[in-house]
C-alpha cells in the first residue's frame, strides 16, 4: 500500500513512498498522451490513502512540473471520482494557475464545473463555463480522444439542462461523432463512453440506440473498480430514463395516429351529411313539385268529360310514378343492382299507363 506518512523526529528513509510514487508518474506516458489518463487511473486508485502523496508531489517545487502537474491531475481525478466535488474545488483552485500553461489544464477546468451539474447543480453559469473550456481543451488538443469523449460528456449535460425544442440538434450530432471517434480509437476500452454515446443518442431521440449503448456500458464496467457502484447506478438510472421516455414516446404517437384517424372519420362523417342534407332538401322539392302536380292534374280532371279525364289521369300516374323511380334511384343509390331492377319496373308500369293514354277515346 503507497503511503506518504514520515513521523516527526524520524530521519525520512531515502527512498520515500512519495518518491516512489513520483517515480511512477514519471515514468507514465506524457500528459498530453490519450493513454496518461488511464494508466493514471491504475496508478492512482491502488489506495484512499494516495491523494497525501499526490498532494506532497505537487507541493514539492523541486521536482520537475510535468511531474507535479501528473499528481495534481492524479489528485482531482481521484476526488472527482469520489464524488468528492468540493475537494476537487478547492484543489484546483488552489494549484490550477501553476499549471495553466499545460495544454491539458482547460479539461480540468471544465471538468470542475462539470462535476457539479452532474450532481444535479442546474447551473447556466456552470453550464456555460463547463462548455467554454471544454472547446479550449477540443480546440488545443484535436485528436486526443479524451477530450473529445469529455466534450461530447460536456455537450451531453449541458444539453440534457434544456426543454427540448431549445436543443441544438446540430451540436447533439457533432457530439455523436466526436463519442464515436473516441470509441474507434480508445479500441472501445471505456464503458462511460458507451454510456455519454447512450446520453446523447437519448437527446436526440434514437431510443434503440441509446438503449443498446448503455446496455454496453453496464456490460463492460469492471466490477473490481471502486467507483463501480456509482458507475452502475449512473447507468441504470440512465437506461430506467430512456426506456421511460421511449414509452412515453410510443404512448403519443398511438394518440396521434388515433387523433388523425378520428379526424379523418369526423370529415367522412360530415361530407356524408351534407350529401344526406342536400339530398333531403332535392327530395322536399320534388314531393312538393308531385303535391302541386297531383293538385292541378286532380283540379283539371274535375272539369273534363270522364274519358279525357282518364287520359289526364294515366299520363299524370305515368310521370309521377317515373319521378318516383328517380327519387328512389336518388335514395337506394344507382350501384344497388336491386334498386336498379325496382327502378326499371316502375318504368315499364309508366309507360304502359302512357300507352292507355294514348288510346283514343
Amino acid at each position: 500500500m503507497i503511503t506518504a506518512v514520515v513521523f516527526p523526529g524520524e530521519d525520512a528513509p531515502m527512498t520515500t513512498a512519495v518518491d516512489r510514487l513520483a517515480s511512477q508518474l514519471e515514468a507514465l506516458p506524457g500528459a498530453d498522451d490519450p493513454w496518461f489518463p488511464p494508466a493514471l487511473n491504475d496508478l492512482v486508485f491502488r489506495t484512499s490513502e494516495v491523494r497525501r502523496s499526490l498532494d506532497a508531489i505537487v507541493c514539492d517545487d523541486t521536482r520537475p512540473l510535468t511531474t507535479r502537474f501528473k499528481a495534481f491531475y492524479g489528485y482531482l481525478n481521484h476526488a472527482r471520482r469520489s464524488l468528492d466535488i468540493s475537494a476537487y474545488d478547492r484543489y484546483h483552485d488552489r494549484h490550477a494557475n501553476l499549471f495553466s500553461a499545460f495544454r491539458m489544464a482547460p479539461l480540468l477546468r471544465s471538468q470542475r464545473f462539470l462535476n457539479h451539474l452532474q450532481a444535479g447543480e442546474r447551473s447556466n453559469e456552470f453550464a456555460v463555463a463547463a462548455k467554454r473550456f471544454a472547446d479550449v481543451a477540443k480546440s488545443q488538443l484535436p485528436d486526443h480522444f479524451g477530450v473529445q469523449a469529455h466534450w461530447a460528456t460536456v455537450v451531453a449535460t449541458t444539453q440534457s439542462l434544456l426543454p427540448d425544442a431549445s436543443r441544438d440538434i446540430t451540436l447533439l450530432r457533432e457530439a455523436i461523432e466526436a463519442q464515436d471517434l473516441a470509441l474507434l480509437e480508445s479500441d472501445g476500452r471505456y464503458p462511460r463512453f458507451y454510456a455519454t454515446k447512450a446520453e446523447l443518442l437519448h437527446l436526440v431521440q434514437d431510443w434503440e440506440a441509446a438503449l443498446a449503448a448503455i446496455a454496453t456500458a453496464i456490460d463492460r464496467e469492471d466490477s473490481t473498480l471502486a467507483d463501480y457502484p456509482v458507475r452502475i447506478g449512473r447507468y441504470q438510472a440512465l437506461r430506467a430514463e430512456i426506456e421511460s421516455e421511449r414509452r412515453l414516446q410510443a404512448v403519443f404517437e398511438s394518440s396521434v395516429a388515433e387523433l388523425h384517424s378520428l379526424r379523418e372519420q369526423t370529415a367522412m362523417v360530415r361530407k356524408e351529411l351534407e350529401g344526406l342534407r342536400n339530398s333531403t332538401l332535392t327530395l322536399v322539392g320534388l314531393l312538393a313539385a308531385i303535391v302541386a302536380f297531383i293538385t292541378t292534374s286532380t283540379s283539371l280532371a274535375s272539369r273534363l268529360k270522364i274519358a279525357d279525364a282518364i287520359h289526364l289521369i294515366a299520363v299524370s300516374s305515368a310521370s309521377m310514378l317515373v319521378v318516383f323511380a328517380g327519387i328512389l334511384w336518388l335514395v337506394t343509390g344507382a350501384d344497388n343492382r336491386a334498386a336498379a331492377v325496382r327502378f326499371l319496373g316502375v318504368l315499364v308500369l309508366a309507360g304502359l299507363l302512357w300507352a292507355v293514354a294514348l288510346i283514343p277515346a
